[in-house]
């Protein structure tokens, strides 16, 4: 299964398959971290708060994505590509966490509402 997610994340978004090749307990946080990262508008910041890590953490993992697949991931064309194999890879074994990491949902990554006054 490991394999056919490699070769179809791959084909989306090239230089998937070194981090999809990962074992879990490495794979899920730096593909967690991305995709928060990406939808906190490339804000380490925001993101290690939304992570609950620390900053500087968030910039190791972004530093080893970018070793293993050979790109920053900066490009906007690529991003909503990006957006939805992230996505994809993180829910299509169900997995959505790892320990010490928590999940990425919707509500962890889109900033709260006030309620109308």
């Amino acid at each position: 299964m490991i394999h056919e997610q490699a070769r179809a994340a791959d084909w989306r978004v090239p230089g998937t398959v070194a981090v999809v090749a990962l074992p879990p307990r490495r794979r899920v946080p730096l593909l967690t971290t991305l995709l928060a990262y990406l939808q906190c508008g490339d804000n380490a910041v925001i993101t290690s708060a939304r992570l609950q890590v620390h900053e500087q953490t968030v910039r190791y993992r972004l530093r080893r994505i970018a070793e293993l697949t050979g790109t920053r991931c900066h490009d906007p064309a690529d991003r909503l590509d990006l957006m939805i194999t992230l996505t994809w890879l993180l829910h299509t074994d169900g997995i959505t966490t790892a320990p010490g990491s928590p999940a990425v949902t919707s509500s962890a990554v889109t900033p709260a509402r006030s309620a109308p006054s």
